[in-house]
Order: structure tokens, then sequence, then C-alpha cells
């Protein structure tokens, strides 16, 4: 049996498929592991390129076909067919480092954890790129609160594919169906309120390409009204386990409601088309205290918060000209 099953969710992703799949190939534990592809009801050669690689690589790759019923029923039909001790989970549009895995799994038995978790990077098509983790002298063991505290402070990304997950340990727990975005965020909270020995190691090990044509990419639809669904879960359930954390659970509130916000700046046309979700997303920002907030930002960030949050679309029009004079400036 293996000892670590990698869920690949595909769906259209045929373009860059084979990327993360010869990656997987050159792991450097590769034969410990085994990757389940499973295909969410593709309509370009997703599919077949899942197939070609089960037939060429069958002692790697296991292949399945569903109707599309979106990334959480897949990874919940993954950690059902998973066979090996840990689990692991990678996007078929990002790619990842040989050794990562070995690195997740050297960690999680040094330390005997139930979650390991690694840093990654998001690159962008036009070839920028944003460190997604702090960095770290080497691999380090906190508990569930510090874990907690990380993610809430940004300092940990909240991406399950930059992680390893004993199968055991999570009896019980499954990703919640009725997510589009967010459950990733969640299902790492709801770790973190259960285990008390997360390994982590600040090393870049994932690869995360943003795609603009992706769920997260296209500016706002109502889906991504699930993140701050998934913050008031995370509120309900800390503040009776950790209530000193309440600054950081703001703080990250906070920059939750202003990325949204900056997605229907991006796309003006969706401020009427979802008037509704707009004002509620605006109702959510005045229920931030913003003395809890402020240790956080700098002056000028800070005041760039409240601006968006009360005139969101004279805080993007700024921002604009901003980033506008600095490139004529350049030249």
């Amino acid at each position: 049996m293996p000892t670590i099953s990698v869920i690949t969710a595909v769906y259209n992703v045929a373009e860059y498929l084979p990327r993360m799949l010869d990656a997987l190939l050159a792991q450097t534990i590769s034969k410990e592991m085994e990757v389940l592809l499973i295909d969410d009801g593709s309509t370009d050669a997703s599919g077949r390129i899942c197939d070609q690689y089960a037939q060429d690589h069958p002692e790697l790759f296991r292949c399945f076909h569903q109707k599309n019923a979106g990334l959480s029923a897949v990874l919940n039909r993954g950690f059902d067919l998973a066979r090996g001790e840990y689990v692991g989970i990678a996007d078929g549009d990002d790619w990842i480092e040989p050794d990562m895995y070995e690195t997740l799994l050297n960690n999680a038995r040094a330390f005997e954890a139930p979650v390991s978790l690694v840093s990654g990077v998001k690159i962008y098509p036009n070839g920028s790129r944003q460190k997604l983790s702090e960095d770290t002298d080497g691999a380090v063991l906190m508990d569930g609160k510090q874990a907690m505290r990380k993610l809430l402070e940004r300092k940990i990304y909240c991406s399950v594919c930059f992680g390893l997950f004993r199968k055991e340990a999570l009896a019980g727990q499954r990703f919640d169906e009725s997510y589009a975005v967010a459950l990733d965020k969640l299902f790492i909270a709801q770790c973190f309120l259960r285990f008390d020995r997360i390994a982590f190691d600040g090393s870049v090990k994932y690869h995360y390409y943003r795609r603009w044509d992706s769920l997260i990419g296209r500016g706002f639809t109502p889906r991504k009204m699930h993140d701050l669904r998934a913050m008031h879960w995370i509120y309900e359930h800390i503040f009776p386990k950790w209530p000193d954390l309440e600054g950081a659970y703001w703080y990250h509130f906070a920059m939750s409601v202003y990325y949204i916000l900056g997605d229907f700046c991006v796309a003006p046309k969706t401020r009427g088309q979802y008037r509704e979700e707009y004002r509620k997303t605006l109702r959510e920002f005045r229920t931030i205290p913003l003395k809890k907030i402020r240790p956080y930002f700098t002056r000028g960030h800070f005041f760039s918060i409240i601006l968006r949050g009360y005139f969101p679309m004279l805080q993007y029009r700024v921002i604009h000209a901003k980033g506008h004079l600095q490139k004529l400036l350049k030249k």
C-alpha cells in the first residue's frame, strides 16, 4: 500500500495538466505514492490526458471520471478512495517542487504531527510572484492555537494543497460541499481546532498559478461570499476556545471584505447585477471593530482599508491613478 495518496482534482485544465503530472512523476518519493486523478466532467482534453498518464504510469496514477460535482465533492471522493496513510492535494493547473512530499512526510513523522504544511508562491500570468507564507528556519512545531493565529494573521496560507494530512486522524472530517470558495480555509481551520501538533516549513514547495479565467481570478461572483461565510464559522468556533485571537480574526476578516469589494470595483457592472451581495459586503465591513485591526496596518494601508469600506469606488480610482502615475514616472 502507498504511504501517500495525492488527490488531483481535474476540470478543464488540459493546457496546464501535464506540467503538474510530470511534477508528480518527478517526486523523490514517488515509489511511496499513488495519485488519484479525478476528472470532474471536463469538456476539454483533460480526461484523455489523465487516461494516458494512468496507462503509461499505472504504478503511480489511478484515473476516475465523474459528472461535474464541484471541488469539494471531488476531494471527498478522493479521501474515500485514498489507500495511503497520508493524503495530499494538488491542483491540476499548478506545479510542485520534486521534494515537496518528501519534505511534508519527513516533517509529519519527525514531529508526530497529523498535519504537515509547507509554503508556496502565487504566480500570475504576467510573471509576477507573491510568497504566500512566512519564512522559517527549517521545520517548526506549533500547537493549534499558534497555527490558527498565523492563519488569521495571513502568515500561513490557507490552502490544503500546501499540506499533508494523516488520514486516520481526520476520520469523520469532510469538505463542506456547499462551499465553492474558502473550502480550504474552513478545512484547515477545523484541523487547527482539532489538533495540537502542526508541522510547518516555510520553504517554497508549491507553485500556485493564478489564472485570470479561474473562479478566483474572474472578478466577483456570488460564490465568493462563501469566504465571509467561512469567516463567520471560524468566529463562532474559535472564541469559545481562544478569545484572545479576536484582533487577528478581525484583521483577516477585514482583508476578506477588502478583496471582495475590490472585485466589485474592478467590474462595476457587478454592483448592479449583484446589488444585494454588494450591500451585504458593505454591511459586513461596518461590523469590523476598527480599533482591533489598527495594529496590523501601517497608517496608509489602514486609511486605504477604511476608504474602501465606506467609499469603494473612490478608493479604487485613487489606487488606479497612483499606479498609472508610477508607470509614467518610470518611463
